[in-house]
């Protein structure tokens, strides 16, 4: 049927747009269910520069005018489904009110929208009946055109991507919005309770100046938990946000370079950033912010810093001790009034409210909107019998009376601490149902996620408690996880609170490295403890929390747990490779060299046959206790069988090996030969980590300092603690601080020598490994007494020392160490002089032991003969193996 004058009702119309638009040639056209309460709508599909867009098509046919009650749906079911163009046709017409309302809408959620009415539709099934192709080239071009708006609104920015094309209707607040929009005050706290809308009213003062051109920076505090992870996640935004909208890189190559550890120079930098280009920050959710480096930013940059701020929260955090009070406006949010309250829920439902009505809301919500628009919209959508209770009490009711769909939905997006992307609900039921829900306006739609408000989340959170974990929520936050892990984490405590111990798990064992590569050690431990309260899967259990201790450098804890897992795991179980790697490098790490070299001596035969990368990780772990030890011959035989294996198998072992090789030819004094490895090693991107940076930059200062560069040492040695304090790497820190003292010594500025040993012996006490408080302890013995400082404290460190040294075989430290205190000619020594004398005098050294023997059967003639010249201290073999290396820098 053609001719608009005969259409007979509805269908007739729906059928006529359908025929319209196949004419405009779209990928796809077809029919979908709107869902309940809701017609047949179209959904078209066209290609555009070898891109998919789609269009969603409302067909409207009326005998009135259409106005906005009658596109609500609409309307909401595009914040769920982000059509590229939500277009709809109208008999007889839009209302102007539902006209501006859509213009509005547009604008607000970055939709692009368009209408067709009576009068153009007429035109068209003319058009149909004559098969004029101009008409349907100009109505596809009008299709077109429209596409362009919605994906210029494509960013990852929160403000952007979500806060922008998020509802932004405001009642009352005028007060509020102009002092926020005034220039009196440049930094703004905005307090009071949960659904107050204090959100609502910042976005209305972000929206006004983002329209006029200025950058708006919004960043919202999640993770509550995890301060590591709300400091991180709030730099990274906004070191993108800066290299975007300012062409500024500074912060960002600094937390590449760096890390987050270390906050001063960060606050320093972001200062400057803030100053130079003073974009607006806005944070929500303030009060959540549990991390302390990211409150002492945040407080300097209220103090320093010439922008604008904005801080949305419940209650205030800030500490106010570190500024004046002109610093920061206070401004509170309570409930409307009754002439607010009922224009409100004019708004949310069309239908003017009895007196009694508004009043209850009044009295029992205090007028907070969240609980105004929550009730009105759930009785206009059928519950007449809904009584208005106490805030628990009517929120408890509400939820009863969903759908088992819906209160998935709910389920899920109380677990998730984060919002959720609507494209993670994949389950058919589950989309319509979470349409229903944004009607009802129970859940909320931010560009293209949802998530719940704080107070129905609370609310939701109690409801599900003992609620089985169904394979659809699971299923929908395994989806999520691909773009935002931290889900995981959330899922794990529900399976934990809920009892499945088994199901957690499974899912921990699954998503174990991922999470540990994204930082979530303190919350991966958490679970693990819990876990192990519960006595499921112990030995996996144990074998996880002893990697996840051995990142957090707790040793000794370390130890205790290899212990007790000693005689559990056998040469059948198919763990075993792994856990013997394991329990070695734990052994290492606890200063136990001489039994770390009993056992790969007496097993090497079954050590040959393990996997070709643990194999070759067990002889590195070899050739390091070796070296402690001061057998720099075995030592380097080792490491050029390490480097000789891992050419084909992995590059990251190659570049340790070097680097180890490079250590021992800076002992035997290969200085210029040493420093020129580590810089290569240094200059290579692929494979090196920032921590074998750090390493590598630490030789090399320790090079330069022995070639009496002592500046360039200085510099070099800087960079490297920067790295390792960003890293929280102690143990590294302990060699950097220790080599600063050094190089102040060999300046002969004793001050700063004493400053940086204390510094670094201190470190080494505090992290409690035996051979690093040697060698700090060392350095600060040498700086003391050269000052003649011959105190108890003194004493109390060389007996200590001393007596490390000899218990865990540090040959190196001893003879050092005895010829320190011999050339003191201080006769409270002579005990300790004599130990280490007796000690030294009682161990022979010997050049090869079974296992490197049959190291070096399998070298080349060349290859010994080279190792042979190094032995002598004739010439170095690092030069030699980077000839033959493919590293690029």
């Amino acid at each position: 049927m053609y001719d608009f004058e005969s259409l007979k009702n509805y269908h007739d119309f729906e059928e006529l747009v359908f025929k319209i638009l196949v004419r405009t040639n779209p990928y796809k056209l077809d029919w979908i269910d709107g869902g309940r309460d809701r017609g047949r709508d179209l959904e078209a599909y066209y290609y555009l520069n070898q891109k998919k867009y789609k269009v969603l098509v409302e067909c409207k046919y009326y005998s009135n005018s259409v106005n906005i009650r009658d596109i609500n749906g609409a309307v909401d079911w595009a914040k769920v489904s982000r059509p590229d163009l939500l277009y709809f046709w109208t008999v007889p017409y839009l209302t102007p009110d539902t006209k501006d309302f859509l213009k509005s809408y547009s604008q607000n959620y970055g939709i692009s929208i368009d209408w067709e009415d009576a009068a153009n539709i007429k035109e068209l099934s003319q058009a149909l009946h004559q098969n004029s192709i101009e008409a349907f080239e100009n109505l596809r071009n009008r299709i077109i055109n429209h596409f362009n708006v919605s994906s210029s609104y494509e960013t990852s920015f929160e403000y952007e991507s979500r806060i922008l094309k998020s509802d932004h209707f405001l009642i009352d607040r005028v007060d509020q919005m102009g002092l926020l929009l005034n220039d009196e005050f440049t930094k703004f706290y905005i307090h009071g309770l949960s659904g107050s809308g204090k959100t609502q009213l910042v976005k209305n003062v972000a929206r006004t100046f983002h329209n006029k051109g200025f950058k708006v920076f919004w960043h919202s505090i999640l993770i509550e938990d995890d301060p590591n992870i709300q400091l991180s996640s709030f730099l990274d935004s906004l070191a993108q946000f800066l290299l975007v909208n300012h062409k500024d890189s500074s912060l960002m190559q600094y937390l590449k370079e760096y890390g987050y550890f270390s906050i001063n120079p960060i606050v320093n930098l972001i200062t400057g950033q803030l100053n130079d280009h003073t974009p607006l920050i806005f944070i929500d959710d303030f009060h959540k912010c549990k991390s302390e480096n990211l409150l002492h930013l945040l407080n300097y940059c209220i103090s320093n810093c010439n922008n604008k701020f904005f801080f949305i929260a419940w209650y205030n955090i800030l500490n106010t001790s570190t500024f004046s009070n002109k610093d920061l406006k206070y401004i509170r949010l309570d409930g409307l009034n009754k002439k607010f309250v009922e224009e409100l829920l004019v708004y949310t439902n069309g239908d003017r409210p009895s007196p009694n009505y508004v009043n209850k809301l009044i009295d029992e919500y205090q007028g907070l909107p969240y609980y105004v628009i929550l009730s009105s919209t759930n009785i206009s959508n059928g519950s007449k019998d809904f009584e208005i209770g106490k805030q628990g009490i009517f929120l408890q009711s509400l939820l009863k009376r969903l759908s088992r769909d819906e209160q998935l939905i709910l389920n899920i997006l109380s677990i998730s601490r984060d919002p959720i992307r609507i494209n993670s609900f994949q389950d058919s039921n589950l989309k319509f149902a979470l349409f229903d829900l944004v009607n009802k306006k129970l859940v909320g739609i931010s560009g293209d996620s949802c998530y719940l408000h704080d107070l129905l989340k609370a609310a939701s959170t109690s409801f599900f408690f003992n609620s089985k974990i169904e394979d659809k929520v699971v299923k929908t936050l395994k989806l999520e996880a691909k773009f935002n892990p931290a889900v995981i984490i959330d899922l794990l405590r529900k399976q934990l609170l809920c009892k499945n111990h088994l199901d957690a798990w499974n899912l921990l064992e699954e998503y174990f490295k991922v999470l540990l590569n994204e930082g979530y050690d303190l919350s991966l431990l958490d679970t693990i403890n819990k876990l192990l309260q519960n006595e499921v899967n112990f030995i996996n259990l144990i074998l996880l929390k002893i990697s996840l201790l051995e990142r957090l450098g707790e040793y000794r804890t370390t130890l205790e747990l290899v212990h007790l897992l000693n005689e559990s795991i056998t040469p059948d179980d198919g763990k075993f490779e792994d856990w013997i790697y394991t329990k070695l490098r734990i052994l290492y790490f606890n200063s136990k060299f001489d039994l770390v070299i009993q056992i790969i001596t007496n097993s090497i035969d079954q050590i040959r046959k393990f996997n070709g990368e643990i194999y070759i990780q067990i002889m590195f772990i070899l050739g390091r206790c070796y070296y402690v030890k001061g057998d720099l011959n075995l030592a380097s035989t080792t490491y050029l069988f390490v480097f000789f294996k891992s050419l084909r198998i992995n590059k990251s072992i190659v570049l340790k090996s070097l680097h180890r090789l490079a250590m021992v030819e800076e002992a035997l004094g290969f200085d210029e030969d040493a420093l020129r490895t580590f810089q290569k090693i240094s200059g290579i991107k692929e494979g090196l980590t920032k921590k074998r940076e750090s390493y590598a930059l630490y030789r090399i200062a320790k090079c330069q300092m022995k070639l009496g560069k002592y500046r360039e040492a200085l510099k070099s040695n800087e960079n490297s603690i920067k790295i390792k304090e960003n890293l929280n790497h102690k143990r590294g820190l302990v060699f950097s601080y220790k080599l600063n003292a050094r190089i102040y010594y060999s300046l002969s500025d004793y001050d700063k020598a004493l400053y940086w040993a204390e510094r670094s012996y201190a470190l080494a006490q505090t992290i409690n490994i035996e051979k690093e408080i040697v060698s700090s302890g060392v350095i600060l013995s040498e700086v003391m007494l050269s000052q003649n400082i011959t105190n108890q404290q003194l004493k109390d460190i060389i007996k200590k020392i001393v007596s490390l040294s000899i218990e865990f075989g540090l040959n190196h430290r001893i003879r050092k160490l005895k010829k320190l205190l011999s050339n003191s000619s201080l006769d409270i020594f002579n005990s300790e002089i004599q130990k280490m004398s007796s000690y030294l005098d009682s161990y022979n050294q010997s050049n090869d032991n079974e296992v490197t023997k049959k190291i070096k059967a399998n070298f080349s003639q060349k290859t010994r003969e080279d190792l042979d010249r190094l032995h002598s201290g004739k010439r170095p073999i690092t030069p030699i193996l980077l000839a033959v290396t493919d590293l690029k820098t």
